[in-house]
């Protein structure tokens, strides 16, 4: 059973953001698009919403305003915003009416949308990231120094109880945790936090992780049980950041808690 916890709330999440990561969708907006004035006319509004923000946004469906009105909010939970030639009085996601034509002044509230549907994922998985969780250090001698001073940061913080640990040690003995030769994202095999937060360590000298293998950047997880779900944005950040060497070069920089939150904001789309 811990082993089926464990890979249901790593690698079920993780797998999920790598699909996405390789569909190209990662980075775009996912829209419902409602128009009351027929199919012609969404499909003019959705060519030209192509042409303005085709790396941004992705029209997933077209909808009548009665097929909108029957959705339910299992609907949309994979939707970011909607996009309506009419108003709608209800909605699960941000929504805003524009004319079919897109003019300009359409054009800048759909952009200020996107802005500010990229603020809430910013604000979603900050969350997660606290400075009193946060360390630079120069060097670390062993893997288990550096997971026994994180996690007693949690510990300090009320987050984890005192089995956390040992449950993390249990889970390195299984298999690898570091996702390449910079960054490793230990964690326990059960979910039993207090809280759901992230203990972050940047280290300036490499740090033997797993054999001769050797990581700088490490993310130890605690997450409470029934937060999972709502963990997608962050597993989204894990995942650029393993594909994105820029990102980890200006983590490896970060040398406060505030140049790391801004490292983050920075690569946040």
């Amino acid at each position: 059973m811990r082993i089926i916890n464990d890979i249901g709330y790593i690698a079920l999440h993780i797998g999920a953001a790598i699909e996405r990561c390789f569909s190209g969708s990662i980075k775009k907006k996912a829209v419902y698009l409602v128009c009351g004035s027929g199919q012609a006319t969404a499909r003019m509004l959705e060519a030209r919403l192509h042409n303005v923000f085709a790396n941004k946004l992705t029209v997933v469906k077209r909808l009548s305003l009665i097929e909108y009105l029957n959705y339910t909010e299992n609907d949309f939970k994979e939707i970011d915003c909607v996009i309506s030639t009419i108003p709608l009085e209800q909605s699960y996601v941000p929504t805003i009416t524009v004319d079919f034509s897109l003019n300009q002044q359409d054009i800048e509230m759909v952009s200020r949308l996107i802005t500010s549907i990229d603020q809430s994922k910013y604000e979603k998985i900050k969350k997660f990231f606290d400075s009193s969780l946060f360390v630079h250090k120069k060097k670390v001698n062993s893997k288990n120094e550096l997971l026994e001073e994180l996690s007693t940061l949690l510990l300090n913080e009320d987050i984890i109880g005192d089995d956390y640990l040992d449950s993390v040690y249990k889970r390195e003995e299984l298999s690898n945790t570091n996702m390449n030769d910079v960054f490793a994202l230990p964690h326990p095999l059960n979910v039993f936090a207090k809280q759901t937060k992230v203990a972050v360590a940047i280290l300036d000298e490499p740090l033997k992780w797993n054999g001769d293998e050797t990581v700088r950047i490490v993310f130890l997880l605690a997450i409470k049980n029934g937060d999972s779900l709502n963990m997608e944005h962050l597993y989204d950040v894990f995942i650029e950041l393993v594909n994105n060497t820029k990102f980890q070069r200006e983590v490896m920089c970060s040398k406060t808690y505030d140049q790391f939150i801004k490292t983050l904001i920075q690569h946040i789309q």
